[in-house]
């Protein structure tokens, strides 16, 4: 997008709500065609493969409705803010990264509980399909739903679900300015299209009973399209729009800055190489010689202590010209 388009805060989160659906719905390619394409190497043989699968999906699933959550709360702000005639402070630009890192920290951290050894939660191929923790006995379905969901799914929610009731009682909608009314409706729209495919693919995941694994492939399948309808509902702003249109100009734009600063660098290059060609020392002489102009060292050695300047073959100095420095030509 364009540099209006960074500067925008609330665009610069809205881009760190999408990415990890991308970079979940991005990995699953390349597991899935591994797991077609070369069965030895598949996450039900190699144990490291249903491990990593189980990360980088549940990194999707954590940062999600985390970074929702920080969405949200800055969207409060703002309507609260509009609602009672008080300045709205945006959040700096080091402090809206720091957030985002420790989001995204906090979701690496809760996809790496598989790998800790005393804890009981494991990694696990669902039907064969796709490894996730899954509950394997009473201590690990205790961790599971008692641990493991409030942290990466139940406590956003909680907060989207406190904010929304919060702005509702205030009437912060009813009074929100031009400006912030649409921004709402948008933050609504994509807790919309997250609560519409997540709850969906939870439930199938790991609240209907996997007797049959189409339920548990209808389920994956159905979180594998929030990345697409989340990119797709964040076209609805205008702002982002308009420059996801212009993107494809900008790019042919750029490649052609490219190609003519190589056009110009090569052709400069040339210039040089043929001036240094037909500039040698005896043209430079034969110029000197044309002009009645005397090069001999003894000329040079007078002429500079003539003028006190220096000359690079006489090798006289100003000081020693016996000039002041006001006297130079």
């Amino acid at each position: 997008g364009t540099s209006s388009i960074r500067k925008n805060h609330f665009n610069v989160i809205i881009w760190f709500v999408v990415f990890p659906d991308f970079i979940f719905s991005f990995c699953c390619i390349f597991t899935c065609a591994i797991n077609a394409a070369f069965p030895s190497y598949s996450i039900n043989e190699v144990r490291w493969m249903c491990e990593w699968q189980s990360i980088f999906c549940i990194i999707g699933f954590t940062a999600s409705p985390w970074m929702n959550a920080y969405l949200g709360y800055e969207v409060y702000r703002l309507l609260y803010a509009n609602r009672w005639a008080i300045t709205y402070e945006p959040p700096s630009s080091r402090r809206m990264y720091c957030t985002v890192a420790i989001l995204y920290s906090w979701s690496l951290f809760v996809a790496l509980w598989t790998l800790i050894p005393f804890l009981p939660h494991e990694a696990n191929a669902g039907s064969g399909l796709a490894c996730f923790p899954l509950e394997y006995d009473t201590g690990s379905s205790l961790f599971f739903w008692l641990v493991f969901t409030p942290c990466f799914l139940l406590i956003p929610l909680f907060y989207i679900f406190i904010l929304s009731i919060r702005a509702w009682q205030q009437g912060l909608l009813a009074q929100a300015s031009d400006k912030a009314r649409p921004l709402a409706y948008f933050y609504m729209r994509i807790v919309l299209v997250f609560v519409v495919f997540w709850v969906p693919s939870v439930t199938l995941l790991y609240v209907v009973p996997m007797s049959d694994p189409w339920i548990f492939w209808a389920g994956g399948t159905w979180s594998h399209l929030q990345g697409l309808g989340s990119s797709m509902m964040c076209l609805s702003k205008p702002d982002i729009l308009q420059a996801a249109k212009k993107l494809p100009l900008r790019m042919v734009a750029c490649c052609r800055r490219k190609e003519l600063a190589k056009t110009e660098h090569a052709t400069s290059s040339m210039q040089t190489s043929t001036y240094s060609k037909r500039t040698p020392a005896s043209q430079g002489a034969r110029l000197s010689i044309e002009q009645g102009i005397d090069i001999s060292p003894d000329a040079s050695h007078m002429g500079a202590s003539q003028y006190g300047v220096t000359s690079q073959l006489g090798g006289t100095s100003m000081m020693e010209s016996g000039l002041e420095p006001s006297n130079r030509v």
